[in-house]
């Protein structure tokens, strides 16, 4: 029972991998008639294709007329190509890494800019508050002197003034 059940999952697992295999090859052809339908693209094509044929059998016959020479030749060209790919990648890799930490410098930099300001404005309106409260004192000892007699006003005021001068 067990394995009739899988028999049927995978005849539905092929069914829609055949169905997506045709979609895929009917896109592709459709795709590929759509671009063929402009002249410049339908001789671009041509011309690749007669430039491949060309090339293929130009290889065809280097082989036909010395294998063992065509394999080295091929075998050098393909070990000179990973060669320069390998140095290519190693070059990106460093351009990469250069890259990074660079980036990484500058954001370290723009973060510790962001605290030294967030500190900065921080010590700022601390001191702005303490202005605020002794400007509120001063307001209020006026307000007080104001209400008290002549006598006392003066001598409120030498006091005021020398409290003032301890302050700043």
């Amino acid at each position: 029972m067990e394995q009739q059940t899988q028999s049927q999952e995978q005849n539905t697992q092929e069914q829609k991998n055949s169905k997506l295999m045709k979609a895929i090859v009917i896109g592709a052809v459709a795709g590929g008639a759509l671009a063929m339908i402009d002249s410049t693209t339908r001789k671009k094509v041509l011309d690749n294709t007669n430039q491949a044929k060309e090339t293929i059998s130009q290889f065809a016959a280097d082989v036909k007329e010395n294998p063992s020479g065509t394999k080295e030749d091929l075998m050098e060209r393909i070990q000179d190509t990973s060669a320069v790919l390998r140095e290519a990648v190693a070059s990106l890799r460093n351009i990469y890494e250069k890259a990074n930490e660079d980036i990484l410098d500058k954001v370290t930099d723009v973060q510790d800019d962001a605290k030294e300001a967030i500190a900065a404005t921080k010590e700022a309106g601390e001191e702005l508050q303490e202005a605020g409260d002794k400007i509120k004192e001063a307001k209020d000892e006026m307000v007080n002197d104001s209400d008290a007699s002549p006598a006392n006003n003066t001598q409120s005021s030498s006091s005021n003034a020398s409290s003032q001068n301890k302050n700043l």
